[in-house]
Formats: structure tokens, C-alpha cells, sequence
């Protein structure tokens, strides 16, 4: 059973002036446990819709998504926020952090609105900001980070609640070559640890460690294909 499934999902956004647009157009996707996919799509293709959609961030005009089989559309916008905690981890460009707070009070916030329970919530923000990089930093300011430091703090607030899907919009689009290709690297070593991602990018550096790539263009998938 696939993970998350998307039936013939369309997003219809209806400005005063400019008449209807059709962000997704009778859209389907499904996306496996353990998928490493690279969304790829010029500026207003609906790239960053369906990353909204797949973490329930918003919802479909027509058509449904299934999370593990059950149909989402109808949830309330309480279970929705409980499910996107405990099972979704989102990045996000601008890194989406609190910038006057440590690196460890970041990864602090998804624990206070979650049902799961650890032994050591410190015990816990320290392993997995270990596993990005990040542990030495653990009480600087954000301010104070580079930008790779943020998204690599970024990423483990994602992680904290050991959710099974990854979620990320253009996640190297404010970083320098060199973060650049370490940031994917990181994204490659969580998804071989079972994780399931999905990046919206135009960044060619993740097609090498995808194992499926699709282009989007009007809200459609134009192109597909598998890597090995």
C-alpha cells in the first residue's frame, strides 16, 4: 500500500481580477514507504501546492488524498495538525526557524504540541541534532548560524518526532555550492535510514540520489522517470 496517494487531485485558486487558476489539474501521484522524490517544475507549475497538499497544509478543490488508505479531505483541521506533527516533517526554504531562540529550543517546539514520549526530550534533540552536525551548536542563537547551519537545524526540528515522511520545498534555494551538496547528501542518508522524501527543487545536485524524478508543468506531471 503506498503511503500517500493522490486521486485525480485538482486546486483551483479563484483571484478577483485574474480569473480562475488551476494551480493542480486532475492530478495523481502515489509515493512508496522509502521514496526518495525529486519534484521538479519552473516557478508557478504547482510544485509548492502539492508539497501543501501532501502535508496537509491545505486541501484539494476536487479529486482526494490517501494516507495509508484512509481518505484525508474529510479529517478536521485538529486531526490534520495532530497527523502532520507525529507523521510529517517539513523544510522549508527560508528555514522557518525562530530566530532569537537556540538550535535546541527550535527542535524543543514540535515536542510540545506531540502525543509521543520520550525518555529524554534533551536526550532526544541532542541525538538528532548529532546525526545532522549540529550537536556542538546546540545552544547558539539561530541569528548567529550560517545559513548551512540553519538548514541542517532546520532539518532536525523536521526529524524530532521521528516522522515517517519528509517534506521539503526548495531546501538549497539560500545556500552556497558547497552547503549545497552537503544538504543533499544529508537528505540521501535520512531517506536510506527508511524515511520517505519529497523535495520540490530546482536543484539538479538531488537527481543523483532520487529514486524517482517528476517534472510538473500547469498542475500536470509532464515527465517521469526512475533512477536504479
Amino acid at each position: 500500500m503506498s503511503i500517500l496517494e493522490l486521486k485525480k487531485v485538482s486546486k483551483i485558486y479563484h483571484p478577483k481580477e485574474e480569473g480562475e487558476i488551476r494551480a493542480l489539474d486532475e492530478f495523481d501521484l502515489s509515493l512508496d514507504e522509502g521514496e526518495f522524490l525529486v519534484v521538479r517544475g519552473v516557478s508557478g507549475s504547482g510544485k509548492s501546492t502539492l508539497l501543501h497538499i501532501l502535508g496537509l497544509l491545505d486541501s484539494p478543490t476536487s479529486g482526494s488524498m490517501l494516507m495509508d488508505g484512509a481518505e484525508t479531505t474529510s479529517w478536521s483541521d485538529a486531526k490534520k495538525a495532530r497527523i502532520r506533527n507525529e507523521m510529517i516533517g517539513i523544510v522549508l526554504q527560508d528555514f522557518g526557524l525562530i530566530e532569537y531562540r537556540s538550535a535546541y529550543d527550535n527542535c524543543m517546539v514540535p515536542l510540545y504540541f506531540s502525543n509521543k514520549k520520550y525518555k529524554s526530550d534533551k536526550e532526544r534533540i541532542l541525538e538528532i541534532l548529532e546525526t545532522v552536525g549540529m550537536k556542538s551548536q546546540y545552544k547558539r542563537i539561530v541569528s548567529k548560524l550560517s545559513g548551512g547551519q540553519k538548514q541542517r537545524v532546520a532539518i532536525a526540528r523536521a526529524l524530532c518526532n521521528d516522522p515517517r515522511i519528509i517534506l521539503a520545498d526548495e531546501p538549497t534555494g539560500q545556500l552556497d555550492s558547497k552547503n549545497k551538496e552537503e544538504i543533499c547528501g544529508l537528505f540521501h542518508d535520512i531517506q536510506t535510514k527508511g524515511k520517505t522524501i519529497v523535495v520540490v527543487t530546482h536543484d539538479e545536485e538531488f537527481e543523483k540520489y532520487a529514486t524517482r524524478v517528476i517534472h510538473i508543468s500547469d498542475g500536470r506531471i509532464t515527465e517521469e522517470y526512475r533512477h536504479p
